[in-house]
């Protein structure tokens, strides 16, 4: 699996560089809106499979002043806005989302953070052993199905 990095460090709007047809990633996430740098996108690929995932990176972030039991570093930290592994290649002991994950640990200094999307990433996240901080409200946005992130989560 080999790395490719596209770095924005720009404050202009940039269109994120993911092929728009590419089958097994969230279009919702890869092939719409614009965003603002410092951001990275990552692409992993196999020779034979292609490409099988798949990550946006917030650079110097300072996410996380909802999360009362979280302390913010002076400097931010990087965050995983997005990480997602290709459909078709998920579970079976692949480990392709931690290795594609330690790949982006050797690119980015730490520390680093990412806010759940939904529940089925949570698992993943907490089998890193990354440490989790709920929102204060998080039963409330439960309850109603969603809304915005309730789980943040940092490296130890």
């Amino acid at each position: 699996m080999q790395i490719e990095i596209t770095r924005h460090d720009s404050t202009r709007p940039a269109e994120k560089p993911f092929m728009a047809a590419a089958v097994g990633f969230n279009a919702a996430w890869w092939n719409t809106g614009l965003v603002k740098g410092p951001i990275a996108w990552c692409s992993a690929r196999d020779p034979n499979a292609g490409e099988i995932a798949r990550a946006q990176i917030k650079i110097r972030s300072f996410t996380g002043k909802a999360y009362p039991s979280r302390h913010i570093p002076r400097n931010g930290a990087t965050e995983i806005d997005f990480l997602e592994v290709r459909v078709d290649l998920r579970g079976g002991g692949r480990a392709i989302g931690r290795s594609f994950l330690a790949m982006i640990k050797e690119e980015f200094p730490g520390p680093y953070v990412t806010l759940s999307l939904d529940k089925s990433s949570d698992g993943f996240w907490r089998r890193l052993g990354w440490v989790e901080h709920d929102h204060p409200e998080a039963a409330e946005y439960r309850a109603r199905g969603g809304g915005v992130p309730a789980v943040l989560f940092e490296t130890p």
